[in-house]
């Protein structure tokens, strides 16, 4: 692919592609010069009459191209607006969608996400436990408070705040891909086996038990200890999610048990 160069005004000056599907092209380099950082959060892209002469291609092609753009997360254009497409910054969200869209093509189960689930979540709750600061912390116990008042409010409620609980701490490991997995393989997971679980066992027993899970390796990771938080943590996907799973599934997640 042929790197778009930096022009006298010191913006990346595009090149003409071939007609054949030439929105992708037009697409490829404009996604080449963001992730190299010759574009940056904030700069706005050509006019699309600069980018037909640019690249040489069609209205249309300009327009299908920044629509891309637009739904990968890279750009946004506001109607109206006569400037070109601005670049927005860098976001886990991309990341979180790409896998979405990766899990839902490639059919994958919920035994590989939940296994998914336990590695990525076992290894965000140890780097919590390990370095974690007064701020980070107080964020993870007030998730946990909210919790608490949550579940005496709705199963909606309580589940909202859950999500805040998980995020507060996988912010805490400090690495936002852990914090994007971690977000996108909860929530495929609980898409795969909502209704199941929806339909299991007393709300307010299945929250009480979630709270006292949650709280135990919360206190692990509040006293520093790590392997303790990641076994924890792991553990109680297992005994949450285990029941959906074959005994040839959950043979497997007790390899991972075994940290």
């Amino acid at each position: 692919m042929t790197v778009a160069p930096r022009s006298s005004a010191g913006r990346p000056a595009f090149t003409s592609i071939t007609p054949v599907r030439a929105y992708e092209g037009v697409v490829s380099q404009i996604e080449e010069a963001i992730f190299e950082g010759r574009l940056v959060a904030g700069d706005r892209l050509p006019s699309e009459r600069d980018l037909m002469g640019q690249f040489g291609v069609s209205r249309g092609t300009v327009r299908e191209a920044l629509r891309v753009l637009e739904s990968n997360g890279l750009t946004r254009s506001r109607p109206g607006d006569p400037g070109g497409a601005t670049v927005l910054g860098q976001s886990s969200g991309r990341l979180t969608k790409a896998l979405t869209t990766f899990a839902r093509l490639g059919q994958i189960g919920a035994a590989e996400l939940i296994e998914f689930r336990m590695v990525v979540e076992g290894s965000a709750v140890r780097l919590a436990a390990e370095l974690h600061d007064e701020s980070s912390l107080a964020a993870m116990e007030a998730a946990f408070e909210a919790m608490k008042v949550a579940a005496d409010e709705s199963s909606e409620a309580f589940s909202a705040a859950d999500v805040s609980f998980h995020l507060a701490v996988s912010a805490c490991s400090g690495n936002s891909l852990l914090s994007a997995c971690s977000e996108f393989s909860r929530d495929m997971v609980l898409h795969l086996t909502s209704e199941n679980l929806r339909d299991s066992g007393d709300p307010p027993e299945r929250m009480q038990e979630t709270l006292r899970r949650h709280g135990a390796y919360l206190h692990a990771i509040v006293a520093r200890e790590g392997r303790r938080a990641e076994q924890l943590a792991r553990q109680d996907l297992f005994d949450y999610y285990g029941g959906e799973l074959t005994e040839r599934e959950r043979a497997r997640l007790e390899i991972l048990l075994m940290v």
